[in-house]
């Protein structure tokens, strides 16, 4: 099992997951990951000899590593692009992920509710997927401090009590411009479900154009 362990420990990608899910009727996206991991399985047994119908290299081991190999090459069963030409409020960017991530779902739109997005199984596969960010220095851009003052300031008027102090400071500080802005709040939230945070188990690649 060397050949498929030395492709790396990430498992963001489940084979077998994917298989129960692939019916003849299956989007060919599915097909075509199935094709893939179907003929490295072939290579890898013609060369290491892999029993793979029963014992420690039975079916379900060999399909582990596969998974394993599948996402450290970057193979995903779904890619979402979002484009930063196309918003410049974190309001436009959850109108954006309204019509890229989950076309026709009603969701909470706000910082929590993306957040879940994310976790898979609500509109999304729940067996990881890309998001694409084009034009994300534009993002960056305008999402920047004044954008997050903005929502501060939103926020500032719709908090609770015990937490106003809280907004108050970073307020203050992103009027100074010090600080995470909305952009860094997106980019956090991602990176929460990818490789090596707390929550990369839900398999979530952020690629940045």
């Amino acid at each position: 099992m060397r050949f498929f362990q030395s492709w790396g420990a990430k498992a963001s990608v489940t084979f077998l997951k994917i298989q129960r899910a692939a019916p003849v009727a299956a989007p060919s996206h599915a097909r075509q990951f199935l094709t893939f991991t179907e003929t490295l399985l072939a290579i890898a047994s013609a060369r290491h000899g892999l029993d793979c119908g029963s014992g420690p290299h039975s079916d379900k081991t060999v399909s582990q590593d596969l998974a394993h190999l599948a996402t450290a090459c970057n193979i995903h069963s779904m890619r979402y692009q979002i484009d930063g030409s196309r918003f410049s409020t974190l309001e436009e960017f959850y109108e954006e992920v309204s019509q890229v991530l989950i076309p026709g779902e009603s969701w909470g739109r706000n910082l929590d509710a993306f957040n879940d997005i994310l976790r898979g199984g609500f509109g999304t596969p729940p067996d990881g997927f890309t998001i694409d960010w084009k034009n994300h220095a534009l993002s960056k851009q305008r999402l920047g401090y004044n954008e997050t003052v903005r929502q501060l300031e939103i926020r500032l008027r719709i908090c609770h009590p015990s937490n106003r102090d809280n907004v108050l400071r970073d307020l203050e500080r992103a009027r100074a411009h010090q600080g995470p802005t909305v952009f860094d709040w997106l980019i956090d939230i991602i990176h929460i479900h990818c490789r090596g945070s707390r929550e990369e188990a839900d398999g979530v690649e952020l690629l940045l154009d």
